[in-house]
């Protein structure tokens, strides 16, 4: 009888009703661990990681450009990908933005702050005055879960004072550098209110920085700058509008800019250069006199400025003799008719033992102002009356308050006889 008992208990059917049950208890605890697990995982992933390990609780800051403390330092970690806003708020309610919705990924990031708030400008600041503040911090995942954490800030022996840009200057606001004597530079003035570093650039209609005056530490009161055109490594800019931006900074964190619009117009170098310069005849009498014909060209931007009614001459064809130079002409005041107007041009000539100052004292106008690639021939005469046996006779470009192009062109021997 127990033997049939045991024989039927472990009958198929039994078996099967067996397995079957625990089956169904395997499934449902599967179930159930499927159900939990999500909410252990959202759990792990909620506030307290979203934004998590943030401090110090408290820090300090002493924004007097002293050197100590002058850099208070925050660390804050996120557990997933989130838009963080950075805020400090002060004991009078007041906020100000540090930063907005910037994206940041799972990562440990550290805060950095001197002490200075955004102010007035593109790049504006201002150091805050002592007192308590609240550092606040918040995260919001793509999901748009938000967490905060907020951090003490104690302004300590701040320097609060405003640096302050006034009495800003910039004359002419269109200008044409290319070097004719006419608002070649545009010239900036501006006071500081206290000790500073500062400089100058300028922005192009694309947005493009182009420094003028490299960062330097300066004094309060008044500095200028005279801009000629080119940028700090001496390329020449383009025509075009530009916005000026005039920036200081002391060692405070205090930070101040003022910008306002300036031109370029007619830019351009000056390139002039001597075809041909001849002389003759190669023998003459002592009294004689040479004929000089000195062909030039173009071959710059830019025009060349050499017409008579910018005072510059003698006109071309007018005879000078070996003692005497372009200042020899008066008005009925004795004033001179021509003079050495910066940036303008002539074509000077010289010879072995001319009498000097001035350098070159035969000078000619071009008759007119010059346009790219024209050309023109000047021509004149000098008579010699130094008693020498030979002279050699040369020819130059003369760009008034610049400088000399070409010197000893043409040079030619010329055989005096007495």
């Amino acid at each position: 009888m127990r033997i049939q008992s045991r024989i039927a208990l472990r009958s198929p059917d039994v078996l099967g009703v067996i397995v079957l049950s625990r089956a169904k208890n395997i499934i449902t605890y599967v179930l159930a661990i499927s159900l939990i697990v999500p909410f252990i995982l959202l759990a792990g992933c909620g506030s307290t990681r979203l934004l998590y390990a943030v401090g110090p609780e408290s820090v300090i800051v002493r924004p007097n450009g002293q050197g100590v403390d002058g850099m208070a330092r925050v660390s804050y970690s996120l557990g997933t990908r989130a838009n963080v806003t950075i805020s400090i708020t002060g004991p009078d309610g007041k906020s100000y933005a540090l930063r907005t919705d910037v994206l940041r990924a799972p990562d440990t990031y550290e805060i950095k702050f001197n002490g200075a708030v955004p102010a007035d400008g593109a790049d504006g600041q201002r150091v805050l005055p002592d007192g308590r503040y609240v550092l606040a911090i918040q995260a919001t995942d793509l999901q748009g879960n938000k967490a905060q954490k907020q951090v003490e800030v104690n302004v300590q022996d701040a320097d609060p004072a405003p640096l302050q840009i006034s009495n800003v200057v910039v004359q002419p606001q269109k200008f044409s550098p290319n070097g004719d004597g006419d608002e070649d530079s545009s010239y900036f003035s501006y006071d500081l209110s206290k000790k500073a570093t500062s400089e100058i650039y300028v922005t192009d209609g694309e947005g493009r920085y182009h420094l003028l005056a490299a960062e330097k530490e300066r004094e309060a009161g008044g500095h200028s700058f005279e801009w000629d055109g080119t940028e700090n490594q001496g390329k020449l800019l383009p025509d075009g509008d530009y916005t000026y931006h005039i920036k200081a900074w002391d060692k405070s964190g205090n930070v101040t800019e003022v910008t306002g619009p300036v031109k370029v117009a007619g830019s351009g170098k000056p390139r002039l250069e001597i075809v041909s310069a001849k002389f003759s005849p190669t023998s003459i009498p002592l009294g004689g006199a040479v004929n000089v014909r000195i062909k030039v060209k173009n071959v710059g931007e830019t025009t060349i400025r050499s017409d008579p009614k910018w005072g510059v001459g003698p006109a071309p064809g007018t005879a000078y003799r070996t003692d005497t130079n372009y200042a020899h002409w008066r008005d009925k005041n004795g004033d001179p008719l021509y003079y050495e107007r910066p940036g303008t041009w002539r074509v000077g000539v010289s010879w072995t033992n001319a009498p000097t100052p001035p350098p070159f004292p035969v000078r000619w106008s071009l008759g007119k102002d010059l346009a790219p690639g024209e050309e023109v021939e000047i021509t004149g005469s000098i008579t010699v009356l130094q008693k020498t046996r030979e002279l050699y006779m040369w020819a130059s470009l003369v760009q008034e308050g610049v400088g000399y192009v070409g010197d000893h062109v043409g040079q030619t021997l010329i055989i005096v006889s007495y």
